[in-house]
């Protein structure tokens, strides 16, 4: 602040956008910043021998020391239902469909996989 007390011209944020543009002058800051911060990691990440997806565990490189999760893949199946093909693991609560046929006097191991 200047002696009376008022910010100074040069001390002002720079306007970037004409007035009345300000979501897109915000977007335009926002994918500039994240370009720059996209090379940045891409070019450290490659110091190190490695690429974006050895970063994310995606990769076979050194950081892809853990297999990288896929949505479902939780334990393989053990039991399907021979009529709709819907599977269950065989953990934690039985599948409805397994219940109702069980109930209905069938074995569970009929449905092994």
């Amino acid at each position: 602040m200047g002696h009376n007390g008022k910010v100074s011209p040069e001390a002002r944020p720079q306007r970037c956008c004409a007035k009345g543009s300000y979501n897109g002058c915000k977007n335009e800051v926002m994918a500039t910043a994240r370009a720059s911060f996209l090379d940045e990691v891409k070019t450290r990440a490659a110091s190190l021998g490695m690429s974006l997806a050895d970063l994310v565990g995606l990769g076979s490189g050194k950081a892809a020391g853990k297999k990288a999760y896929v949505a479902g893949s939780g334990s393989p199946a053990k039991y399907r239902n021979p009529e709709t093909g819907e599977t269950w693991s065989g953990r934690g609560r039985p599948a409805r469909w397994i219940t109702e046929l069980e109930a209905k006097g069938r074995k569970r191991d009929e449905f092994a996989v």
